[in-house]
C-alpha cells in the first residue's frame, strides 16, 4: 500500500468515518412537517491485540434516508469511548432517543476527532492522525485514515412513528488497524458492521484445553474467529468479503471463556485462530492454523452456545 493512498474521504465500506468538524449541525429535511420517531445508537468493538485502550472521540454523526435525505446531528458534546473496554456483549450508547424523520434509511457516517483520538499500548500512547496533519519528527506513530477493499454489512433500519429504532455498530479493531510500510506508521481502515439491536443474539462459550495441547496453538495469543454461514471455509482476515464477520479474545482467567455479541440471527461457523495477534489485515497468512471448528445457529436476544474442544 502506497503512502499517498493513506488519506481517503470515502471508503468502499457502507459506514464510512469523516473528519470533525465536516457535517453541520442540521437536518436537511424538514422533520418540523412529517412524523418523526426515535433513533438510539450504540458502539461495540470486536478486539484487537497488544493495546490496552482506544479512545475515539465522536462528534456527530449523518444519517442517510433511502430517498435521499439526510440528517446530520453535531454532538453538544464529544463522546470519548474507549473501544476496547466494550468487548462480547458489551456497547456504549453515543445517541439517545433522538428524534428523526420517520422512514427508511440505508447508512450512517460518523464524525470523528483525530486529535482526540488516541490508542493506549504497554509501550505508549499512539495518536490518530490525518495524513496532512502528519509531522515526519513526531515520535508518536500515527494511526492514519486508509480506504480497504471490502468491508462488513451495514444493515438498513426503519424508524417507525413514536417509536425507537436501536442500532448498534462494531468497529472491528482486529481489521482495521495494521502497520505501514514505514515503522513509525499504523495504517487505520475502519471495518464496521451494523445491527438492529433486538433482532440480534450472542455466541458464547468455553475452549477445551484440548485445543492448546501445543505450542503451535497458546491460548493467549488466540482468538475466536466466527464466519457467517454454516460450515465455511476458515481464512485469516485479509479485508475481504470471507473475513470472519466478528472475532472475540479469549479470557483465559475465566476458564478460556469468550463472547460475541450482536451478531444478526443466522448461522455461523466458529474456530479458534491459533495466534491470532499475528493476523495482519493487509497480509495472507498461509500458516494461520484453526482448531476446534463448529457450526451453530444464532437466535435473536438468545445466546447460542459455543463451546469449542478438539
Amino acid at each position: 500500500m502506497q503512502r499517498d493512498q493513506i488519506l481517503k474521504t470515502s471508503f468502499t465500506l457502507a459506514t464510512v468515518l469523516t473528519i470533525s468538524g465536516m457535517a453541520g449541525c442540521q437536518h436537511s429535511d424538514d422533520s418540523t412537517s412529517v412524523p418523526t420517531g426515535n433513533l438510539t445508537i450504540a458502539v461495540t468493538d470486536s478486539p484487537i491485540d497488544d493495546a490496552t485502550a482506544v479512545y475515539i472521540s465522536f462528534t456527530g454523526l449523518t444519517l442517510f434516508a433511502s430517498d435521499g435525505g439526510k440528517s446530520e446531528i453535531n454532538f453538544a458534546e464529544p463522546k470519548v469511548v474507549d473501544l476496547l473496554s466494550l468487548q462480547g456483549n458489551s456497547s456504549q450508547e453515543i445517541l439517545s432517543e433522538y428524534a428523526i424523520p420517520t422512514g427508511e434509511y440505508s447508512y450512517a457516517t460518523f464524525d470523528i476527532d483525530f486529535d482526540a483520538s488516541y490508542m493506549e499500548t504497554s509501550t505508549g500512547d499512539f495518536t490518530f492522525q490525518a495524513s496532512n496533519l502528519r509531522n515526519a519528527g513526531t515520535i508518536l506513530k500515527d494511526i492514519l485514515l486508509n480506504d480497504g477493499d471490502a468491508g462488513p454489512s451495514i444493515a438498513p433500519f426503519s424508524v417507525q412513528q413514536d417509536a425507537t429504532t436501536h442500532l448498534t455498530f462494531d468497529f472491528d479493531l482486529r481489521k482495521s488497524i495494521f502497520a505501514e510500510d514505514v515503522s513509525n506508521v499504523l495504517s487505520f481502515s475502519p471495518a464496521i458492521r451494523s445491527v438492529v439491536t433486538n433482532e440480534s443474539g450472542t455466541i458464547a462459550g468455553t475452549l477445551n484445553a484440548s485445543l492448546f495441547d501445543n505450542l503451535v496453538c497458546i491460548d493467549t495469543s488466540s482468538a475466536v474467529y466466527a464466519y457467517s454461514g454454516s460450515n465455511e471455509a476458515l481464512k485469516d482476515i485479509r479485508g475481504k468479503s470471507s473475513d470472519p464477520i466478528s472475532t472475540a479474545n479469549i479470557t483465559v482467567s475465566a476458564g478460556r471463556s469468550y463472547e460475541i455479541g450482536f451478531l444478526p440471527a443466522g448461522n455461523y461457523t466458529l474456530a479458534v485462530a491459533c495466534n491470532a495477534s499475528g493476523d495482519l489485515a493487509d497480509e495472507e497468512e498461509a500458516q494461520l492454523l484453526f482448531r476446534g471448528k463448529k457450526s451453530v445457529t444464532v437466535i435473536e436476544n438468545s445466546t447460542t452456545n459455543g463451546d469449542l474442544t478438539l
